[in-house]
């Protein structure tokens, strides 16, 4: 069984992000290509942090960001959806777009934990 995938958010703009600091599960992941047999997706190179909340595993992907800010707030354009591994284990996955210049953030993303369920809320500025 192939891994699944559900949109639970819509890509939500100009949204503040907080970036993990160095060295706190930050890991560069190489340009590469996912899917199946029929159809593969380029990836482009990014920054992963990942994380068990609630018991859930979160993975935050972030394209486009610099070393420079790691441990700072940036503001991106954020995707979540949910994926299903093959072997049946849920992950909520974010993809963060770092805005290149700067813009006015609208929103700030932030994950709850809440009885066995991670809450990604987006809350306005």
């Amino acid at each position: 069984m192939a891994a699944t995938y559900r949109e639970v958010e819509d890509c939500v703009r100009n949204c503040l992000v907080k970036v993990p600091k160095p060295g706190s599960y930050m890991r560069y992941i190489e340009p590469h290509e996912a899917g199946g047999p029929e159809r593969t997706v380029p990836i482009p190179g990014h920054w992963r942090s990942s994380a068990v909340v609630g018991g859930i595993i979160v993975q935050r992907n972030f394209y486009g960001l610099t070393k420079d800010r790691f441990g700072r707030k940036v503001v991106g354009d954020v995707k979540v959806e949910e994926k299903t591994t093959h072997k049946g284990i849920k992950v909520v996955l974010i993809s963060i777009d770092v805005a290149l210049g700067y813009q006015t953030p609208e929103r700030e993303l932030k994950i709850s934990n809440g009885k066995g369920k991670v809450g990604v809320v987006f809350q306005e500025i």
